[in-house]
């Protein structure tokens, strides 16, 4: 796992060699602009259409398990850490504009069932 650390202190793990994958390290990235609330970023990078999901105050960090890309699909399966209290096991599927642009146009976000 390699690691980034946002201005606000949020720790982001993603796997080895993404930077070795434009399109999955534009995932963390996208990730991380999200934590920051940075508009430019993503003005550039999402669509108007998306509904960006809210971040709570106290996560601490999100380890981002496996980042799978195919077309204009991608999927990660996430663990997001909260100072005091339980993590928490999501997955993210993302749908990009085209196979070739990284302009996000669709995310949804599942939460894994406890058992």
């Amino acid at each position: 796992m390699e690691t980034i650390k946002t201005e606000h202190g949020v720790v982001i793990e993603y796997p080895a060699g993404c930077g070795n994958a434009p399109r999955k390290y534009f995932l963390v990235e996208a990730v991380a602009a999200v934590l920051e609330e940075d508009a430019p970023f993503l003005e550039g990078a999402v669509t108007k259409e998306v509904q960006l999901p809210g971040i709570p105050d106290d996560i601490e960090k999100i380890t981002m398990n496996s980042i799978i890309t195919h077309g204009k699909d991608a999927a990660m399966e996430c663990t997001l850490h909260f100072q005091g209290r339980d993590f928490l096991e999501v997955g993210v599927f993302v749908t990009f504009k085209s196979a070739g642009k990284n302009v996000i146009q669709r995310v949804n976000i599942f939460q894994k069932a406890s058992g």
